[in-house]
């Protein structure tokens, strides 16, 4: 009788422990994949914010200082420039569970494939490409989705070919399921 009664506690102590390891284990599993599954669906972008600054002034101030623009000529450009800007960033994204994705921004369709660190975030677009684009997870619920990223290039504004100065450009797009 004590033999069995040590093989049921062993038993007992085997499904228990079995127990909370798959139970941990799923959980852990849950929480990974909780961000992913939330980032699963179509987002519409509802709001971009756009901040750029050349060779690391404001556009106005370079406009201004640099290019020898007025005051008003200069923020009639950040104007325009900001309105030329905005309209690619409207749309959606359709984040799928295959890890691609299907753009609409701008009125253009393009697709790739994404990925999300483990932290939840990083999210990566086409990543190991020359389109690949990180971009920091600010937010993240099931219908809001707040992420930004940045930019600098190099460009050439007198067509000498070599790069006069940097422009940087940030960018924080806030989207909704």
């Amino acid at each position: 009788m004590g033999k069995i009664q040590s093989n049921l506690k062993f038993l007992c102590l085997m499904g228990t422990l079995f127990f909370f390891v798959t139970y941990i284990g799923c959980s852990d599993d849950d929480d990974e994949n909780s961000k992913e599954n939330l980032l699963i669906g179509v987002w519409t972008i509802t709001n971009a914010d756009i901040d750029a600054s050349i060779g690391g002034m404001s556009i106005v101030d370079y406009l201004v200082n640099v290019a020898g623009y007025s005051q008003i000529e200069a923020e009639l450009m950040e104007t325009l420039f900001q309105n030329m800007l905005l309209p690619n960033f409207t749309g959606t994204i359709d984040f799928k569970e295959n890890h691609t994705y299907v753009t609409t921004f701008g009125g253009e369709i393009d697709d790739g494939f994404w990925s999300l660190n483990a932290a939840g975030d990083k999210l990566t677009l086409d990543a190991g490409t020359i389109y690949e684009m990180v971009i920091d997870v600010n937010s993240l619920t099931a219908s809001n989705f707040v992420g930004s990223t940045s930019f600098v290039e190099s460009v050439d504004i007198d067509d000498d070919g070599n790069p006069d100065v940097d422009v940087a450009i940030s960018v924080q797009l806030t989207l909704t399921k």
